[in-house]
């Protein structure tokens, strides 16, 4: 009898088993063929001044509309180039009324895929990935999970800490949260010279 129940509790553990592996499985490969959606509304910032070249990067979310890192928007003679060469220069720059490390371009004439939002709140260990431009060299994607909120009273903002890996140059790019199969924007990567490799995203609302 007891070797019966024995076996029945492990043939069921099993099943279950193969069941989480499953589901987990599936929502990995779910959230990862997302990935075409978000890498064709980030796009690479760049200076028209081949002497600058490129500095960050950007997320489109609306016709005409981008955000950035507002540390990124000194540069001279800003524009958003996409990896198929197309050029569309920034007419403006407009930081966060809020004072956050983001601001909005006004591209005149970018149409194309935008980013979708959401108003639900990300969830700690939520599958998270980030896109960007690190160091210009190519549209980057990596992933991992998102860790927690922090709020930095000195410059009174809101951060998003997650495991994914990001560089100078990510700066400006999206970090999205990844809910059955879509994509959603939920921060903008802020990446320094002096701390490669954290992982800090501006909350967006």
């Amino acid at each position: 009898m007891l070797k019966s129940l024995i076996a029945s509790f492990l043939a069921l553990f099993i099943v279950f088993s193969s069941v989480v592996a499953n589901s987990s499985e599936d929502a990995q490969v779910q959230a990862l063929s997302s990935t075409q959606k978000a890498r064709e509304v980030v796009v690479k910032l760049v200076s028209l001044d081949p002497a600058i070249g490129s500095t960050c990067s950007a997320v489109i979310i609306a016709p005409a509309r981008a955000l950035t890192a507002a540390h990124c928007i000194s540069i001279p003679d800003m524009a958003l180039k996409y990896d198929d060469g197309r050029v569309f220069p920034v007419l403006a720059a407009l930081p966060d009324i809020m004072g956050r490390d983001v601001a909005t371009l006004l591209v005149p004439d970018l149409v194309g895929p935008t980013a979708l939002t959401t108003d639900r709140p990300i969830e700690q260990d939520e599958f998270v990935y980030a896109v960007g431009y690190p160091y210009g060299i190519g549209n980057v994607l990596t992933v991992g999970n998102f860790q927690f909120r922090t709020y930095n009273p000195e410059e009174e903002r809101y951060y998003l800490i997650s495991t994914v890996m990001v560089a100078p140059g990510n700066s400006g790019g999206a970090l999205f949260v990844v809910r059955d199969g879509v994509p959603y924007l939920v921060g903008i990567v802020v990446a320094y010279a002096s701390s490669p490799h954290l992982a800090v995203s501006v909350e967006l609302p």
